[in-house]
């Protein structure tokens, strides 16, 4: 059976891809938002494949319907009776709990007599009624979850959407397909905004009828926004959608304006792009100049001995403990002075410190710089220039 839709990686381009019988041979066409980037690379990557699966509500989605209780609570009744009476029913559902329970049997002596077996189907009812019971985990028959394409031929009007499903007949290799078409709504997961519920009308076209996509919900070009952001900012690139046409739901519903949209540019706008800007020029400022005066030590300038790390407009400033100023020597250790306005490389000479001339070099060690020079950082954590 050939797939309607894939989700593809192919070089630097990712997204969907669906069947166009319009095109003639073997053709591969992207759209430029699918080009992520440039490469060379020609290999072929399969994500996904479309599947229709069976949907099921959760309990956000139940929180969002705003259905009557006496409605939902038929729906949890049912599914915890087919809980309790038996493990597996929809083999579509379970396909690996099907293969481990197919030939099981409730007749005395069959193979549900068997403790390992009946041990399973214990465990499989226990699970499901724990989904039931944490998860609100609804199962609904009339729901599918399935990837959402694009109407590429341009024939669903605003609010119109297409879904036609491929399935096996239970027990035979036979296939057999059929358009579902009525009211209904659909929602992307999570979902957190009573808007991101959307009512919609399922049609039959021909055209899409002739476009052979099963197993898919087909979304319209037409409409001002794109009807898959309307439901919790979804789009067409992966993305799953569960759409339901379940009357006794369906009829409690009502039309809801849809979340805003919060793409990029009205984020900006929003916020303004002149203060995001001027917040980050403000930010980068404080950090040249933070990282300007955190040196230890720097070039000494004018006559003044200044404590703590060197006076003067260099790009010193270091912390410290050396004391300095006046015309008596610093406490030992200090940082040689060189000559005026020369930087010091931590000559390290030990001793009744006296700086030299009227530069006071900027250093690693402690001590106070003497006579006219300014004082060297003690202990400071920067680097000379």
């Amino acid at each position: 059976m050939m797939h309607s839709a894939l989700q593809i990686r192919f070089g630097g381009t990712k997204g969907m891809v669906s069947l166009d019988t319009r095109l003639e041979g073997r053709r591969l066409r992207l759209r430029p938002s699918q080009i992520k980037f440039a490469s060379d690379e020609c290999s072929l990557e399969v994500n996904e494949v479309a599947r229709c699966l069976p949907g099921h509500l959760n309990r956000e989605v139940i929180m969002l319907l705003g259905v009557p209780d006496h409605t939902l609570l038929t729906f949890f009744q049912r599914e915890a009776q087919r809980a309790a009476n038996t493990a597996i029913e929809d083999g579509e559902r379970a396909p690996h709990e099907a293969a481990l329970l197919e030939h099981s049997s409730p007749e005395p002596g069959g193979a549900a007599a068997d403790p390992h077996l009946r041990a399973i189907v214990l465990a499989v009812r226990l699970h499901r009624l724990e989904l039931l019971r944490s998860k609100c985990h609804l199962p609904v028959e009339n729901s599918r979850l399935a990837h959402g394409v694009l109407d590429e031929r341009g024939v669903l009007r605003e609010n119109q959407m297409f879904l036609r499903e491929r399935y096996r007949i239970p027990g035979t290799s036979e296939y057999y397909s059929r358009v579902i078409t009525g009211r209904a709504f659909f929602v992307r997961n999570p979902c957190l905004h009573a808007g991101d519920i959307r009512l919609v009308d399922l049609v039959e076209l021909p055209e899409l009828m002739e476009a052979e996509l099963l197993n898919v919900l087909v979304f319209p070009q037409a409409g001002e926004r794109p009807l898959s952001d309307q439901s919790a900012g979804g789009d067409l690139d992966g993305d799953k959608y569960l759409v339901c046409w379940d009357a006794d739901i369906v009829q409690c519903l009502r039309e809801r304006d849809p979340a805003p949209s919060y793409g990029a540019d009205e984020v900006l706008k929003d916020l303004g792009a002149s203060r995001i800007s001027s917040a980050f020029r403000s930010r980068s400022a404080r950090r040249r100049a933070s990282a300007a005066g955190g040196g230890g030590g720097g070039s000494g300038g004018g006559s003044g001995g200044g404590s703590g790390g060197g006076s003067g407009g260099g790009s010193g400033g270091g912390s410290g403990g050396g004391s300095g100023g006046g015309s008596g020597g610093g406490s030992g250790g200090g940082s040689g002075g060189g000559e005026a306005g020369g930087s010091s490389r931590a000559s390290g000479r030990v001793g009744g410190g006296g700086g030299g001339g009227g530069g006071g070099g900027g250093g690693g060690g402690g001590g106070g710089g003497g006579g006219g020079g300014g004082g060297g950082g003690g202990g400071g954590g920067g680097y000379g220039r």
